[in-house]
């Protein structure tokens, strides 16, 4: 089976499904090879399954392609999605570094000290679920730039001890994401004013997917 097609498409849900059904997580789900997926992780540790379905289920969905230059709003949809899983989940924003050394690319997202033109800043957000960094929206600057080769998106460790090394994500190179001081205030007013827009994505995701986490019960859901 190709790795592409290891959960069900929910585009052709409403041909095969009736309209109360939703999916479940997918039970001892694999992802047998994240760079089909364009899936940066650690090479030294293991990404839990449901942290890899919901960035397949926001592949299949296009949500990586139509919100993926929007990381104040992708990450507020990711948060709010997991959340209503009823998983813990909150969103940072944060400067991204990223280094690869054999291709020679490299850069920092997400700086106070970066501008781009008059009263625009940098600025870059992830979710935090868990103990693990949910990054969505690297694709403008690196899979954007670098084509194929380069990731479209992160999960990386979250660093609680507070040394923020770099990671090492294989062929994907590396990468490390530090909480930004200060933080941009005027993401309050982005998030305001993309509410009700995020309220509706979120609402069509729970029309395909169980507002339920990986490990309910599915006799009660």
């Amino acid at each position: 089976m190709d790795s592409l097609d290891i959960i069900p498409d929910p585009k052709q849900k409403s041909e095969h499904d009736p309209e109360f059904y939703r999916y479940h997580f997918v039970q001892n789900f694999e992802m047998p090879n994240n760079f089909d997926w364009g899936l940066a992780i650690p090479t030294d540790t293991e990404v839990p399954k449901h942290l890899l379905e919901i960035f397949v289920r926001f592949f299949k969905l296009d949500y990586l392609w139509r919100f993926g230059g929007r990381c104040i709003f992708m990450s507020n949809l990711l948060r709010r999605i997991l959340r209503l899983h009823g998983y813990e989940a909150h969103t940072r924003q944060v400067i991204l570094t990223y280094e690869h050394d054999t291709e020679d690319w490299g850069f920092q997202m997400g700086s106070p000290n970066n501008t781009f033109g008059a009263d625009q800043l940098d600025v870059h957000m992830v979710v935090v679920c868990e103990g693990w960094i949910l990054d969505f929206t690297v694709l403008p600057v690196l899979w954007g730039r670098q084509g194929m080769r380069a990731p479209l998106a992160f999960i990386a460790k979250d660093d609680i001890e507070g040394k923020f090394q770099m990671q090492n994500f294989g062929d994907y190179g590396r990468a490390t994401w530090v909480p930004r001081r200060p933080r941009n205030d005027y993401v309050k007013h982005w998030t305001m004013e993309n509410r009700d827009e995020e309220k509706q994505i979120a609402k069509e995701y729970f029309k395909i997917y169980r507002m339920a986490r990986h490990d309910a019960r599915r006799d009660l859901t």
